[in-house]
């Protein structure tokens, strides 16, 4: 019976240059190798990875071949190495075993490894020697970055900020003031120094020039969503706290271990940098204080329903003829009135937080205190986490099995020590991947350890319904501590979509355990700076859901390292 055989490529940041690490040039090596073989070719997948950064990234294709493994779609995944699949001695065992587990054989076209002690030892080996060679030049490469620097070579990983040209002098790369652009950072600081807040500084700079629109984009249909021809809050931000612009570049940034600054011709005056960075000082203090002062009971858990950005609270006080009145407390889009986030701004009205709040509040204790919607969302929310977790508590087995098998191999490697059959050196050699491996391992198990208990429970659901019918037996519900309802709907993982239809605001509830209700709130006057007057309806018209309770979970993410 012919084989069935998958290709699998991988690129990431580090590849590059190299002879045959391109996408195509892996495809057409593992191609020709399953051809020799006789196998047929059912899928071909490919997976670029330039410019992922950490020690962990997803894997969607490779995550992709190991579900059509587990059902059944091929015999054997072919790659053009080892460090293909992953990066790591650890990650590769628990990749390798996935598949086996899976009963799909892994061929490398550059690696014959016999399935003896041996040839296992090589392989591990290899992949730890390729990992520490990394290692490595990571760190000489960061080490000579910051050695140019020091020595007065600014490096600015693509384009020098805005008002600078770049050029460069005896063979070191120098900052230039580029007057046309320089005199425009300078307008900025002076208009927010003077007291001009953000939104009026980007409305002064209508008609000029943004750092986007030095940006060659080739075949880009809208500009505008690119950041043409517009000043954006984040762009002036990033401006107004570039430290570059007071003369001193920073390398790695204020918040690295080691900053290294190289002094560069100033655009802004002492005084004026000065001025700016009180103010945000002031600001940032200022909303801290906001912040504390006011309570907010879906803060961190709203969505906008129009345009998908997290929602904002925000505090109004009405100013009438000098004198401060009563301030109140809103939810708001951020991209409302403004253009910050999105091209265009966002329709989304104010929302009376008390309001919200109420609403809010009384949908999840009724939710919680019905016995058929708990009943039947506890038994959705079982039926979707088994699916969930199956696959993460597979993962979870094959790494206790790994560990074990690890831990009996170093046992025997001692054993063997002590007898006499086995001297200092040898042990050094084989124990080095084992030790290496077992840390990973642990690791590993640790994180998807953490990845279950993040779930909730039924005991979890049963002890906070017992905590809501006591509290329900004491006191009405619009009474009810603000903590305990904050701790309630953090532990229910609830997300409240605000919505406009029909001239109606509209919130939809969602939690882990399922759908928790529409609620339509109606506002005598629509303005944030009116006194309203709030009541709640349901809206059964309207209760198809606005977000789903939980995303679909895949298969876990195979962390293939860098």
């Amino acid at each position: 019976m012919t084989k069935r055989a998958v290709l699998y490529a991988r690129v990431s940041g580090d590849d590059s240059g190299k002879d045959g690490r391109n996408l195509a040039g892996q495809l057409d090596m593992c191609r020709e190798y399953a051809e020799r073989q006789g196998w047929q070719v059912v899928a071909e997948l490919a997976e670029n990875q330039h410019g992922v950064s950490g020690a962990r990234m997803d894997a969607p294709e490779l995550n992709r071949a190991l579900d059509m493994a587990r059902a059944g779609q091929f015999d054997v995944l072919v790659t053009r190495e080892l460090d293909r699949l992953a990066r790591g001695l650890a990650k590769q065992l628990i990749v390798e075993e996935e598949f086996k587990h899976a009963a799909v054989d892994i061929d490398y076209v550059l690696g014959d490894y016999a399935q003896t002690p041996e040839g296992q030892l090589t392989k591990q080996l290899r992949a730890v020697i390729a990992e520490y060679e990394r290692e490595k030049i990571r760190e000489r490469s960061v080490r000579g970055r910051r050695l140019s620097v020091q020595s007065g070579n600014v490096l600015t990983h693509g384009r020098p900020p805005f008002g600078y040209t770049f050029d460069r002098v005896d063979g070191r790369g120098r900052l230039l003031v580029d007057e046309p652009t320089a005199a425009v950072v300078r307008i900025i600081f002076t208009l927010y120094a003077h007291g001009l807040t953000i939104r009026q500084v980007a409305d002064e700079l209508r008609g000029i020039a943004t750092p986007m629109d030095r940006i060659a984009y080739p075949g880009l249909a809208d500009k505008k969503q690119r950041g043409y021809g517009e000043w954006s809050a984040s762009t002036l931000n990033r401006i107004l706290t570039n430290e570059t612009y007071s003369g001193r570049f920073i390398y790695g940034g204020l918040d690295s271990a080691e900053p290294v600054v190289v002094t560069v011709p100033a655009i802004i005056p002492p005084d004026i940098w000065a001025a700016v960075q009180r103010r945000r000082d002031g600001n940032r203090q200022a909303a801290a204080e906001r912040t504390r002062k006011y309570e907010y009971l879906v803060a961190g858990r709203g969505r906008c329903g129009q345009c998908g950005l997290a929602i904002h609270s925000q505090p109004v006080t009405k100013v009438r003829k000098g004198k401060r009145g009563k301030t109140r407390l809103y939810y708001r889009c951020p991209s409302m009135n403004s253009a910050k986030y999105l091209p265009r701004p966002c329709d989304l009205p104010y929302f009376n937080a008390a309001a919200v709040d109420r609403a809010v509040w009384a949908a999840v204790r009724a939710y919680l205190t019905d016995p058929a919607m708990l009943g039947d969302g506890l038994r959705r929310y079982a039926e979707e986490r088994e699916r969930a977790d199956a696959p993460i508590q597979q993962q979870a087995a094959i790494v206790v099995d790994l560990i074990q098998r690890y831990e009996a191999k170093r046992g025997r490697l001692l054993d063997l020590y002590l007898s006499g059959d086995l001297d200092r050196a040898e042990l050094a050699e084989r124990r080095g991947p084992l030790e290496r491996a077992l840390g990973d391992l642990k690791k590993r198990q640790a994180e998807l350890e953490r990845q279950l208990s993040r779930q909730l429970t039924a005991a979890d659901i049963t002890s906070i319904q017992a905590l809501i019918a006591t509290v329900g037996e004491r006191v009405n519900a619009a009474e009810v501590d603000f903590e305990l309802q904050r701790r309630i709907l953090d532990r229910l993982g609830v997300v409240v979509t605000f919505a406009f239809e029909e001239g109606v605001r509209v919130l939809y509830l969602s939690g882990e355990i399922g759908e928790i209700g529409c609620i339509s709130l109606s506002q005598d006057d629509k303005s944030p700076w009116a006194s309203n007057h709030n009541s709640v309806g349901c809206c059964p018209a309207r209760c198809s859901p606005a977000s789903t309770p939980m995303a679909a979970q895949q298969s876990p993410a195979i962390d293939t390292g860098r």
